[in-house]
């Protein structure tokens, strides 16, 4: 094994590792499918990064399963990240449609009409917080 092609395999391994540990980091704070899907993602490339840096040092066969000439565990490890990456694509593109017919019922169920008016209006967003310390001032007032 050359110099450059040790080198080139430890930067691998250890932007690869980072990148997975902040992966996994993301996998605990969210449960969106596309994120979830780039997780996965992220963790098969470093995956193949491992296996790669094992084969180059001898420790593993690269050659386990092979059809038509071909490694299937290189083969999947190589694309697998590629086509998951795809997938987060494709689910963020439908999900953000501007044809899909929930979302119109979604933007009916965030308005709120207004029952003097008759007009809509969106909902006010508010910390639990705020909310609680509205609702105690609400109490003391009805005591009151």
């Amino acid at each position: 094994m050359t110099p450059d092609s040790m080198v080139m395999i430890l930067a691998r391994l250890i932007f690869g590792s980072i990148a997975t540990f902040l992966a996994i980091i993301v996998w605990s704070k969210t449960r969106d499918v596309a994120w979830m899907l780039v997780v996965v993602g992220t963790i098969i490339a470093y995956g193949e990064t491992v296996f790669n840096a094992l084969a180059a040092f001898g420790l593993t066969k690269t050659d386990v399963l092979v059809v038509w000439g071909v490694s299937v565990v290189r083969l999947v490890l190589v694309n697998l990240p590629a086509l998951l990456y795809a997938l987060a694509f494709v689910v963020v593109i439908v999900r953000r449609s501007p044809r899909r017919s929930s979302q119109a019922s979604s933007v009916r169920s965030t308005l709120r009409i207004d029952e003097d008016s008759g007009a809509a209006e969106k909902p006010k967003r508010r910390g639990k917080r705020r909310k609680a310390r509205e609702t105690e001032v609400q109490a003391a007032q009805a005591e009151q």
